[in-house]
């Protein structure tokens, strides 16, 4: 793992495997530990794969009859540990929001997209919360081999102590004053 702006691989295309494995050559040269090996097994290697963390920052989540879920509308970066928790409770309330606004007129689709919006924003909104700040999370990483067994020992500490309300620092769970809306139109439990 590195930073996309990182020597070469900042100005190297998606995709273009040649050029992603010799910047990485780079910016790991003599980085220690078997580092040399792994390098060298690199130019061979023909499964490599370079992916980009990323964060999806739209405006509005549809446009028309098209809508977008998940990563397409709201990829929170994988530093959140929400992907698959947004992914799942955005699609529940878009078909919440669907069901509750059903009804033959051309305008209940517009009506439940922006009720879609409007209600889910807000829990998008604390959980991308800091996460593209100028200070990202991912520069605040220790790169030292001291700093680095400090995080060993802490971490060791915290899985044999089963400290898991430490997480709640980092993971992006703790989501306040939001609600999950509750939807009887999606199981029938509808007072007629």
């Amino acid at each position: 793992m590195c930073q996309s702006d990182a020597g070469r691989l900042h100005c190297v295309d998606r995709g273009d495997i040649e050029k992603e494995k010799e910047a990485m050559m780079e910016i790991f040269h003599g980085a220690g530990w078997q580092t040399e090996e792994i390098l060298r097994s690199l130019e061979g290697a023909d499964d490599f794969y370079c992916e980009r963390m990323a964060l999806v920052q739209l405006d509005c989540w549809s446009r028309g009859r098209v809508v977008l879920v998940g990563d397409a509308a709201y990829c929170p970066s994988a530093m959140t540990g929400m992907g698959t928790t947004c992914g799942i409770v955005g699609a529940y309330i878009l078909a919440g929001e669907m069901s509750r606004h059903k009804d033959a007129d051309g305008r209940s689709l517009s009506i439940a997209l922006k009720a879609y919006e409007e209600t889910f924003r807000p829990f998008m909104d604390q959980v991308q919360h800091g996460v593209a700040d100028e200070n990202r999370f991912w520069e605040r990483f220790v790169v030292t081999p001291w700093g680095i067994a400090i995080i060993y020992v802490v971490m060791a500490i915290v899985s044999f102590f089963r400290l898991n309300f430490l997480g709640q620092f980092v993971l992006r769970e703790g989501v306040k004053g939001w609600e999950l809306p509750d939807y009887p139109e999606l199981t029938g439990d509808i007072d007629r």
